[in-house]
């Protein structure tokens, strides 16, 4: 799960079932396949900056430099380029809930 916030109070819930069954991809591969194509779509409708939620938190971690992103390094790659288009972002995760 993922929520996005693109200022003004707007938020956008974008929920997803990762599973590695059926599509071959491994958790991080299809968190971070969804987190880019809800970050390209909220850009194209105008968006300039966002907070993204995260859940598992782990992917904070990996988001922030914390930790070191060792599934899913390529769909990682391809949200970090996506970021870097933002004016500005940023991520939290809600550990221990």
């Amino acid at each position: 799960d993922f929520c996005l916030s693109r200022g003004l109070g707007d938020v956008y819930k974008r929920q997803r079932v990762y599973s590695s069954e059926g599509d071959g991809q491994d958790q991080n591969t299809s968190i971070y396949t969804a987190l880019n194509t809800a970050l390209r779509a909220e850009a194209a409708s105008g968006a300039h900056t966002v907070h993204i939620l995260c859940n598992p938190y782990y992917i904070h971690d990996q988001l922030q430099g914390k930790v070191k992103v060792t599934k899913g390094k390529e769909a990682f790659f391809q949200v970090m380029l996506a970021l870097g288009t933002w004016e500005s972002w940023a991520s939290s995760s809600e550990r221990g809930k």
